[in-house]
């Protein structure tokens, strides 16, 4: 029967509704961001925000950034804390989705950042934790999807939580560094990251090989003394920085990041000296009076050369730069003196030579300038050097005038043709800035970052070439017609970001091509660009991308994923035809373009998921046993579960502003809590039942849910037999009769750290809508 109407107190009114009549917090306040918008205080926590845009300053008397409080705050620019701050926490989701946080200065006084703390915060590259940080647990997802460049570590974390540092597509994350022994990692917390770790002679805890977790171990070295032939040579922190009578051979470690200053000074009797591709510059007076040594080979690594580094190394005749080199900076007097230098060839990357660099290097006649000319020259960098001194220089090269001469140099402009040797044999030919053909080319080419145009045909046939490198700083604008159609050896290649087009037929019958990288500067995929790449699996199309052409990956019969990063590009016939099994488009939620149905030009569509949490409106009035109740609010089709009186009840209907749910039968007159669940786990109230009239039956205890290991999706359902189970993962069904009580159903995915949409019906009445990350 119905209940009589009568007048209730507030707290009667409350226990009807499931909620508990409190005091008013001892203080609350609202502070403003510096754009728009505010943050809640509430006892000294931050507690939510309205709409927070631009710069938070939060107070230092703040002693914790709460749950969810600055979540979905996607005008967020940046976060900064008063000095003095004691904070010691940051909670669950506090800026998960805050899209436009760039880098963060967390507090010395931070214990604690919590499970998925700034998951999603899809544009922080850079957190820093302060001097004497205290911090010693980083949870679950923390950083999940940040494009983090480096982060160190304070010696005192102790543990970092499953899938923590996750790394997208971009693989951003290169440098790590602790600061104290190893911390206990939790499942997957590096995936996808490809990052040197950098850890301390004496630390413990990262075992005796060279890698960890996935990533490659870099040790630092304690003060050490390394043997020459006679005599030593001292390493501190990586750097060398002196010698006691080194004579003969000096092998410097791999490890090693520089030969500091006066590393080498005065040593003599220094026949021969062997520098890792780790070091990245050469200090000032390094070789200062090194009189004995011959020859120096310059690992592509080194990008600065210091002041007289050379200086008066009289028997110093041949210097190389290795192929690639990235060296910026050859400093003041760096070879100056009566060496026996003939000739040298600039890399370049070189921009700047400093004053007398090469003065009165009095055998050196010919310098050959692989690039421009260097933006800074200083005052007579090259005066007194041999007779009829030349510079070398190509065809296009720019900045060095129209005179005869250069900096005293007299110019000697080459040909427009150009042979460039592969690294194994055979060579490739350049042709006014275009690679216009090659003779056998085989191993790796290194494209000069002077290239405009990989030609047409260019490589066509090249079945030797393993390898494709491009120079820093390459302003190659276009790859050609078939420029590497039937390189059947070529495994992966990193295309410049200059690149505004991949022309027809550009990567051909390629394999065996695993990997290839499109920068976010291309703009059109020619026809056939990619046809028959057997070998490809996946491919990420960026958002600049507006045209992709007809049959472009017809053929790619292991490509199973295509990421697509901005809206749907238009799409030539049989684009993506004979493709591999099951083949996804994986495409933003906000993405346009793709239509409303489950394919498109016949991939599967895997829409990310809407990331707002749903909001419910509790329930009020009353209903009887075995009726249907609707429960009110936003975003509630993310909402994957319901229990009534702790019961899971069946989701007969939803929309985006309400579910309705079946009451369980049998249950006896009175009020029972109404909880909802999400895929995040996140508890919402629903209010309360108020159950006034029903036959009092046994509860069935069923129940359905998805969830994945081992890369499967798996489903399963309880307490169902006998009905029709149908299931549907990323847009494909799946239907069985239900034959036992408890019945688990699988299906294997293409790989770990997807997410995938899952929706789950018994005799068509759906009970789950669910999406699972693959594990």
């Amino acid at each position: 029967m119905l209940l009589k109407s009568k007048k209730l107190s507030l707290t009667a009114v409350l226990a009807l509704l499931g909620a508990t009549l409190v005091a008013p917090p001892a203080w609350a306040a609202t502070v403003n961001c510096s754009t728009s918008g505010s943050f809640t205080l509430t006892d000294n926590v931050v507690t939510g925000n309205s709409s927070c845009a631009g710069e938070a300053v939060i107070p230092n008397s703040v002693t914790s950034i709460g749950a969810e409080a600055f979540r979905s705050a996607g005008s967020l620019v940046s976060v900064t804390f008063e000095a003095d701050s004691v904070l010691t926490q940051i909670g669950s989701f506090a800026f998960h989705i805050a899209t436009s946080l760039e880098s963060i200065i967390i507090p010395n006084s931070v214990t604690s950042i919590d499970d998925h703390a700034f998951r999603n915060a899809i544009s922080l590259a850079s957190v820093t934790f302060e001097a004497d940080s205290v911090l010693e647990s980083i949870g679950d997802y923390a950083f999940y999807r940040a494009p983090l460049e480096s982060i160190t570590f304070p010696s005192t974390v102790t543990s970092i939580g499953d899938w923590a540092f996750f790394a997208n597509d971009a693989k951003s994350l290169t440098s790590i560094t602790f600061g104290g022994n190893a911390p206990t990692i939790g499942t997957s917390a590096f995936y996808n990251v490809d990052a040197v770790v950098n850890i301390g002679s004496a630390a413990t805890g990262f075992g005796t090989e060279t890698t960890w977790n996935g990533l490659t171990i870099v040790r630092a070295s304690e003060i050490s003394s390394v043997d020459c032939t006679t005599g030593t040579f001292a390493i501190s922190d990586n750097v060398v920085t002196g010698h006691t009578n080194c004579a003969g051979v000096a092998v410097i470690p791999n490890g090693v990041t520089s030969i500091g200053a006066n590393a080498f000074r005065s040593a003599s009797a220094l026949t021969s000296i062997t520098i890792p591709n780790s070091v990245t510059s050469i200090g000032n007076n390094a070789f200062l009076q090194a009189t004995a040594l011959p020859s120096i080979a310059i690992p592509n690594s080194v990008t600065s050369i210091g002041n007289a580094a050379f200086y008066g190394a009289s028997a110093l005749e041949t210097v190389t730069f290795e192929a690639g080199s990235a060296l910026n900076s050859i400093g003041q007097f760096a070879f100056y003196g009566r060496n026996a230098i003939t000739s040298i060839t600039i890399p370049n990357s070189v921009t700047s030579i400093g004053n007398q660099a090469f003065r009165f290097s009095w055998s050196l006649t010919s310098i050959t300038f692989e690039g421009n000319a260097p933006a800074t020259v200083g005052t007579d960098a090259f005066n007194n050097m041999g007779a009829d001194s030349v510079a070398n220089i190509g065809s296009a090269a720019t900045g060095f005038g129209t005179a005869a001469t250069w900096n005293s140099l007299r110019i000697v402009r080459a040909s427009g043709v150009v042979l460039v040797n592969c690294s194994t044999s055979g060579t490739f030919t350049v042709t006014d800035n275009v690679v216009t053909g090659n003779t056998d080319c085989v191993g790796s080419a290194v494209i000069p970052n002077s290239v405009t145009s990989i030609g047409v045909y260019a490589f066509y046939n090249a079945t030797a070439l393993a390898s494709v490198t491009f120079e820093a700083g390459s302003v190659l604008t276009s790859i050609g017609p078939n420029a590497f159609r039937n390189t059947t050896s070529l495994t992966s290649i990193t295309i410049p970001n200059s690149v505004t087009s991949i022309e027809a037929g550009a990567f051909r019958d390629a394999h065996a091509l695993t990997s290839i990288t499109i920068p976010n500067s291309v703009t059109t995929i020619g026809n056939a660009a990619f046809m028959f790449n057997t070998a490809l699996t996946s491919i990420t199309i960026p958002n600049s991308v507006t045209s992709i052409g007809v049959s472009a990956f017809d053929g790619a019969t292991s490509m199973t994923s295509v990421t697509f990063a901005g809206n749907a590009p238009s799409v030539g016939t049989s684009a993506f035809r004979s493709v591999g099994t099951d083949p996804v488009a994986n495409i933003g939620l906000a993405a346009t373009g793709f239509g409303t149905a489950n394919t498109w030009n016949g991939l599967t569509i895997v829409r990310a998921p809407d990331p707002t949490p749903p909001t419910a409106t509790p329930v009020a009035g009353d209903t009887n046993a075995g009726a249907t109740l609707v429960i009110n609010g936003t975003n509630m089709d993310r909402i994957t579960q319901v229990t009534i009186g702790g019961t899971v009840v069946p989701i007969t209907a939803r929309t985006t502003t309400s579910i309705t749910v079946t009451v369980p039968a049998g249950l006896a007159a009175g009020g029972y809590t109404i909880s909802l669940t999400t895929d995040d786990a996140t508890l919402l109230a629903g209010g309360v039942a108020q159950v006034v009239a029903g036959e009092v039956e046994a509860a069935i205890n069923q129940k359905v849910n998805a969830g994945s290991f081992n890369t499967y999706v798996a489903v399963y359902a309880k307490g169902y037999k006998g009905q029709t189970l149908a299931w549907k993962i990323a847009g494909k069904w799946f239907k069985v009769v239900i034959t036992k009580d408890y019945q688990v159903f699988q299906r294997k995915t293409i790989a770990v750290g997807l997410e995938v949409k899952v929706d789950l019906f018994i005799d068509g009445e759906r009970l789950l809508a669910k999406t699972v990350l693959t594990r």
